[in-house]
């Protein structure tokens, strides 16, 4: 192979590197574009709460709760953890706990607005 047939190839390469770099943003972009549109059910409980309606997640607000771990010596506790995230339904008002569904907490930067609750007790 001559010089100048690597540097054809060599071209030819990095042109296909570079449609495959912008196909890629491209696919990204769809598939954001069709993770905005997920569908968040209201859950219907055991006590009969919960309207089983669903709501386009960026439409809902993702509440973040946070608890505390007290001080205990010198050197222990005195800090929050993240807990469940939350979101109040729209179309009943019914808090909807996240926890079962780790698939929608993993789509937390989606939901229209992020509030952090900080609970004491």
């Amino acid at each position: 192979m001559t010089p100048k047939e690597d540097k054809t190839k060599l071209k030819r390469a990095q042109q296909d590197v570079i449609k495959a770099e912008i196909a890629l943003k491209n696919a990204e972009k769809a598939l954001q574009a069709q993770l905005k549109l997920t569908l968040v059910s209201c859950v219907k409980n055991v006590h009969g709460l919960g309207c089983g309606k669903t709501t386009v997640i960026n439409k809902l607000e993702y509440i973040q709760t946070h608890w505390y771990v007290r001080p205990s010596g010198c050197t222990e506790g005195d800090y929050w953890n993240a807990g469940d995230g939350e979101f109040i339904c729209p179309h009943c008002g019914h808090l909807n706990r996240l926890y079962t569904r780790p698939e929608i907490m993993k789509l937390k930067y989606l939901f229209k607005t992020i509030r952090d609750t900080y609970d004491r007790t």
